[in-house]
C-alpha cells in the first residue's frame, strides 16, 4: 500500500445527527440506512484489516455525544487499543461528562469545537438545541484531565 504520509488517520463519522444547526455545516442529519449490528461488524472488519501504519482514529459526527452508537463504537475501539494508540474525539461538548466512563476506555484526546470565544455568541452560531456552558466545558477539561485524557477547546474563526 502506498501512503501519502507516515501518519494516516482513520475517521469514523458516527450517525445520529447534531444538536446544533450551524449555517456552514456540511454534516447531514439523515438517519443511517444500516443497523447497529451491521455497522459494528463492518467497523470491526475494517479495524482489523487496516495496515499497521494506521494507528490513529478520529471520531466525529454530526455530534458524537448524541449518537446512540457512540458507546458501542467506543467499546469496539477499546478492543483494538493495542493497534490503535491515538484516538481522537471531536465534539461540541455535548454529553461528555455523561459518557465519561466509556470515553475513558478508548479516547486519548478530546477536541471540543467552539465557534466563538464568547458563550452567548457561540450559542447564536451553533443554534439548534446546543446549550453547552463555559462552566460545563471547564468541568470537562478538569475531569478528563484527572483521567489523563488530553482536552483542547478550540474556537473556529469564520
Amino acid at each position: 500500500m502506498n501512503l501519502l504520509n507516515n501518519d494516516p488517520n482513520f475517521s469514523i463519522v458516527l450517525p445520529g445527527g447534531c444538536n446544533a444547526n450551524c449555517d456552514f455545516c456540511f454534516a447531514s442529519s439523515k438517519p443511517s440506512k444500516t443497523t447497529l449490528s451491521k455497522y459494528l461488524v463492518n467497523l470491526s472488519k475494517t479495524l482489523e484489516s487496516l495496515p499497521k501504519e494506521f494507528y490513529q482514529i478520529s471520531i466525529t459526527g454530526g455530534e458524537p455525544g448524541i449518537s446512540p452508537w457512540l458507546n458501542h463504537v467506543l467499546e469496539l475501539i477499546s478492543e483494538h487499543r493495542e493497534k490503535y494508540t491515538n484516538i481522537l474525539l471531536t465534539t461540541n461538548g455535548t454529553n461528555l461528562l455523561e459518557n465519561k466512563d466509556i470515553i475513558a476506555t478508548a479516547v486519548d484526546h478530546i477536541n471540543i469545537s467552539r465557534h466563538h470565544y464568547n458563550q452567548i455568541e457561540n450559542k447564536k452560531i451553533f443554534k439548534g438545541t446546543y446549550n453547552i456552558t463555559d462552566e460545563y466545558l471547564e468541568k470537562c477539561v478538569d475531569e478528563f484531565g484527572k483521567l489523563g485524557i488530553d482536552v483542547s477547546v478550540n474556537c473556529v474563526v469564520n
